[in-house]
C-alpha cells in the first residue's frame, strides 16, 4: 500500500524486495556477494536537462540507477573461494 501511494521506494534485488522511505531518486550500489545495498547521493548521477526532455515531450516521473558489483569483502571472498562471478550476462 505504501508503495502504491509513492510513500516508499521498492528496490527488487535477487528476487527480494527492499523498501526505502527515501523516495528521492538516487543511485544504489548492489553488492552481488553480500547482498548489501548502498545509497549514493542524488548528485552522483548526471541528469538530462529539463529542456532536453521537454523538446522530446517527455515528462520524467521517476528515475534512478542500480550499479551491481562487488565490495572489498566480496572481492576478498571471491579470491578465497575462486568461484566465478555470476552476472545476468554470464551464468
Amino acid at each position: 500500500m505504501l508503495k502504491d501511494t509513492g510513500e516508499v521506494l521498492e528496490l527488487a534485488v535477487n528476487g527480494c524486495s527492499h523498501y526505502y522511505s527515501n523516495i528521492t531518486p538516487h543511485p544504489h550500489l548492489i553488492h552481488t556477494k553480500c547482498h548489501n545495498i548502498t545509497d549514493l547521493p542524488p548528485e552522483t548521477t548526471s541528469r538530462m536537462s529539463e529542456e532536453t526532455l521537454s523538446v522530446r515531450r517527455f515528462h520524467t516521473l521517476w528515475h534512478g540507477s542500480k550499479i551491481h558489483g562487488l565490495c572489498l569483502r566480496g572481492l576478498e571472498q571471491e579470491e578465497k573461494t575462486a568461484e566465478p562471478i555470476v552476472t545476468p550476462y554470464r551464468q
